[in-house]
């Protein structure tokens, strides 16, 4: 009787050792995880780590000629970057003509705002579909560019299925970005007489369905329309396993019928990840990545937007899948 309490005894201790297994979503213990929730989140926390291993989208950099009385195009086999002549001055108020050299990044995926820590809404906190988005700047030498006041500088650039009454929005920040942005920040909208416009756009002998944008800014352009009008909207919770925290985790919603995308915020007082102004009944993922000390965790979960808190359970994956998952969106 003894020898089987035994055996009972090891099979129950192995059955529950093959169950803790099962729960792929619990990072080894002896990691350190940053699971302690944060209001502020330090340069050295797992989630700057986690965003410093993406790939990091490098603009183009090329060189042109501004003209005393010409126009100057820039053509690519995507987009067209057109500059009129007495557009764009230095230190000084007067135009400048002669070499310059510019950088540009177009935004075309979702999964690019992964990349560059952005969402897609606007200032006041409400969600925008966009149609893309664009990163300009001009220097002379070391000296950067800017438009001259009431000038506008023109920019087209291909769209399968480019939309109507679409407006420009103005973004802030650079490249860099050592820790996630605060989510807070949105996209303005311009309130100058900029235009976006379906446009035929001719590279060779073909045509292809694109956007022209005008704008008096530079830096960071999206194209974009206001989502939520006229919709019921709630708060949207998510809450994960207790070794996961702000700290390590980042979380976003992805629209499956618009191309909107937004990055939860992480609230350490009720430990769960929240963003407002969501359309209630509609389609969407749910998608947190996390970092641990060695392990990378991913977790993908459709839903319908409610206001009931959502669980989510991520699994163990390497950095490759992470990427591969930003790569479709």
């Amino acid at each position: 009787m003894k020898k089987l309490i035994s055996i009972l005894t090891i099979l129950i201790f192995l059955a529950s050792c093959r169950k803790e297994d099962s729960f792929s979503f619990e990072p080894d213990q002896h990691n350190k995880l940053d699971s302690t929730w944060v209001n502020a989140i330090s340069d050295q926390s797992k989630v700057c780590e986690l965003v410093k291993n993406f790939s990091t989208i490098q603009p183009v950099t090329d060189t042109t000629e501004l003209f005393l009385n010409d126009t100057t195009f820039i053509r690519e086999d995507n987009y067209d970057i057109i500059i009129p002549p007495g557009t764009l001055k230095g230190s000084s108020t007067s135009a400048i003509t002669g070499k310059i050299s510019y950088n540009f990044i177009l935004t075309e995926k979702l999964g690019d705002y992964i990349r560059l820590q952005q969402s897609t809404i606007n200032s006041s906190q409400y969600l925008l579909s966009t149609g893309g988005s664009f990163y300009l700047r001009f220097f002379r030498g070391t000296e950067e560019l800017n438009l001259i006041d009431g000038k506008y500088i023109v920019v087209r650039y291909n769209e399968p299925q480019p939309r109507q009454n679409m407006k420009v929005f103005y973004g802030a920040g650079d490249l860099s970005y050592p820790v996630p942005v605060n989510v807070s920040n949105g996209w303005t909208l311009s309130s100058a007489n900029c235009y976006v416009k379906p446009v035929a756009r001719k590279v060779n002998t073909t045509y292809y369905y694109a956007y022209e944008v005008s704008t008096d800014r530079l830096k960071w352009i999206n194209i974009a329309s206001n989502l939520t009008q006229g919709t019921s909207l709630v708060s949207l919770s998510v809450y994960l396993p207790d070794l996961f925290s702000n700290a390590n985790t980042q979380a976003y919603i992805v629209f499956k019928d618009t191309k909107t995308i937004v990055k939860l915020s992480g609230d350490a007082g009720s430990r769960k990840f929240v963003v407002l102004n969501i359309p209630a009944g509609a389609h969407a993922s749910i998608v947190t990545i996390s970092k641990t000390a060695e392990d990378y965790f991913m977790a993908v979960q459709d839903v319908i937007t409610s206001d009931k808190p959502i669980q989510v359970k991520p699994d163990k994956v390497n950095l490759d899948q992470i990427i591969n998952f930003i790569n479709t969106l």
